[in-house]
């Protein structure tokens, strides 16, 4: 019970409905254990895996569960929003039918591309939670991985604008403290065609997590503006610029001060 309890709080931090056919998923499993039980020995790792499996099949009637994978291979990161991507979900939000929709679609864009937080972090912001320092805008953010990150400058107005709109209670909008999953239901409800790109939290974090590397962002600083506990970056690597090779020889070599 106790891998069970682990399993379904870290899904719930990654904005997955807390419903079994949902939560207990072939996919979602393998996606734990190869990204939280990498600390763990084989055999550790397998028992915990097992139970889950058992769980699932137990617990869900349409997950396509089959024999146990012995492999743990590291799932790879979201996708970034190419920068047509970005265009066409900002434009997205205008034209949503109600207030309530365009507030929390404007606000997930400018929270996941302003600040790369993780859903959940999302849904805790407010007004009150952004403030101003050495000439940027900056987010105070609350949660397990409480921190300080300064805006993107190119989604500062949208958010200060955002901000103004909405000074009292949740950034994305209101929503009752029993209610289960709201980030997924609004978003559920966000009218958004075929043709378009569909909205990602988890893409919305790695975009902004490519532009600050790309930026040149140092990793340190990088991990304590992500509230990153550890740093698995090799699937993003295809998305990262690459320097001159010899600006990087000199850097390598410590020859570039």
């Amino acid at each position: 019970m106790v891998a069970a309890c682990d399993y379904v709080h870290w899904l719930s931090a990654q904005d997955v409905p807390l419903e079994a056919e949902a939560v207990f998923t072939p996919e979602n499993v393998e996606w734990y254990c190869a990204t939280q039980l990498q600390h763990l020995g084989e055999h550790s790792r397998s028992t915990k895996r097992g139970a889950l499996r058992q769980i699932g099949r137990a617990s869900t009637r349409r997950a396509a569960w089959s024999p146990p994978d012995t492999r743990f291979t590291k799932p790879l990161a979201a996708e970034p929003y190419s920068t047509d991507e970005r265009r066409g979900l900002r434009c997205l939000v205008p034209v949503q039918p109600t207030e309530a929709r365009r507030r929390f679609f404007a606000g997930v864009l400018g929270l996941g591309f302003g600040f790369g937080l993780r859903g959940v972090e999302m849904r805790y912001m407010h007004a009150t939670d952004l403030f101003e320092r050495r000439g940027a805008l900056h987010l105070r953010v609350r949660g397990e991985y409480a921190r300080t990150v300064p805006a993107r400058a190119a989604l500062t107005q949208s958010l200060l604008q955002l901000a103004l709109e909405y000074p009292e209670g949740p950034l994305l909008g209101p929503y009752r403290d029993e209610q289960k999953a709201p980030m997924s239901r609004m978003k559920a409800r966000l009218i958004i065609p075929d043709n378009a790109p569909a909205l990602s939290l988890r893409r919305l974090r790695t975009s902004w997590m490519v532009d600050v590397l790309n930026d040149g962002v140092p990793l340190g600083d990088f991990a304590a503006a992500a509230g990153a506990t550890d740093l698995r970056l090799g699937s993003l690597l295809p998305h990262l610029h690459r320097k001159d090779t010899a600006a990087v020889i000199a850097q390598l070599t410590g020859t570039n001060r």
